[in-house]
């Protein structure tokens, strides 16, 4: 089993940061947040910024913390979170892009059914996964949990603060865009 957790692990930790790094690529994100109408307008591009990153550092996280079972966690929690916005679109008979790395591919059942086998699969492997990187290198896990968390936090703020200042730079003209868009979705 611990093999599988590995297997788990390793994938999500790389799923969760080729998402998020094509969600800040493409630029679509906001785009594809607002069409879920679960927000209102105004926190649209402040979540819309942070949201990549906090993949970006749940899988980070994964793949190099010495107990991946909190950052698996947070995968599985972000994975629910993102099955119910779904989920509330699809009873709702709305068929619009998932935002899943911005391929622009519509929300759908078996996109649910895979997100929720996945949330399954990263709470199933946060009881047991062995850090990915350590198991890798083959190295025993000499750094503490407190010392892998500052290391990865502190680059990863200055990751997220870096591009929240880019985002809130261009904020304006890209709520005006976002709005007319969201405006031409309802008529």
């Amino acid at each position: 089993m611990a093999t599988l957790s590995l297997a788990i692990a390793l994938a999500t930790g790389t799923a969760f940061v080729v998402s998020g790094v094509a969600k800040l690529r493409a630029g679509t994100f906001p785009v594809d947040l607002a069409n879920y109408r679960l927000l209102p307008i105004s926190w649209v591009l402040p979540v819309a910024a942070a949201l990549p990153q906090l993949e970006i550092i749940a899988g980070v996280l994964i793949l190099v913390y010495p107990r991946p079972a909190l950052p698996l966690t947070l995968a599985a929690v972000l994975l629910a979170t993102f099955t119910a916005g779904m989920v509330a679109n699809l009873l709702q008979g709305r068929r619009i892009p998932c935002g899943c790395r911005s391929t622009g591919r519509a929300i759908s059942w078996p996109l649910s059914a895979v997100n929720i086998c996945w949330l399954v699969a990263a709470a199933v492997a946060a009881r047991e996964a062995p850090s990915p990187i350590f198991v890798l290198v083959g190295a025993s896990s000499n750094v503490s949990a407190e010392q892998g968390a500052s290391v990865v936090v502190s680059l990863s703020s200055v990751a997220l603060i870096w591009r929240l200042v880019a985002s809130f730079h261009s904020a304006r003209s890209m709520l005006v865009r976002i709005e007319r868009l969201v405006g031409a979705n309802h008529a």
